[in-house]
C-alpha cells in the first residue's frame, strides 16, 4: 500500500495486521520513514504495524533499532534478501502418515 486511502479501506475491510516495506531501495513498495508515519496517522492503534526490511546488510543492529525507535512497530520483519528478487522457500519434506481405513 503506498495510499493512505488504501491503508483506511484496507483496516475498514477488517485487516488487523499491515505490514509496509521501509528503507528498502530495491523494492517498488519501499517507504521513507515520513511516509510510513503519513500512511499510519488515521489507524495507529486499530491494527498491528509490520516493518519489513532486509538483514543482508552492514548497518541491520543500527537500521532495527532506528525502525523499532521511530516507527514503533509491533513486527520487524527480516528478510533474508533484497525484496526486488524473487523469493522461493526451500521445499518441506513430506510428511509420511499412516491413514487407517
Amino acid at each position: 500500500m503506498r495510499e493512505e486511502e488504501d491503508t483506511l479501506a484496507a483496516v475498514g475491510a477488517g485487516a488487523d495486521h499491515l505490514r509496509f516495506v521501509v528503507d528498502v531501495a530495491s523494492s517498488p513498495r519501499n517507504l521513507s520513514v515520513k511516509r510510513w508515519h503519513r500512511l499510519m496517522g488515521g489507524v495507529l492503534d486499530r491494527v498491528e504495524k509490520v516493518v519489513v526490511t532486509v538483514k543482508a546488510r552492514p548497518d541491520i543492529e543500527e537500521m532495527v533499532s532506528i525502525l523499532l525507535r521511530t516507527l514503533a512497530p509491533d513486527i520487524v520483519q527480516l528478510r533474508p534478501r533484497g525484496l526486488g528478487q524473487p523469493f522461493t522457500p526451500k521445499p518441506h519434506k513430506q510428511e509420511r502418515r499412516n491413514v487407517l481405513r
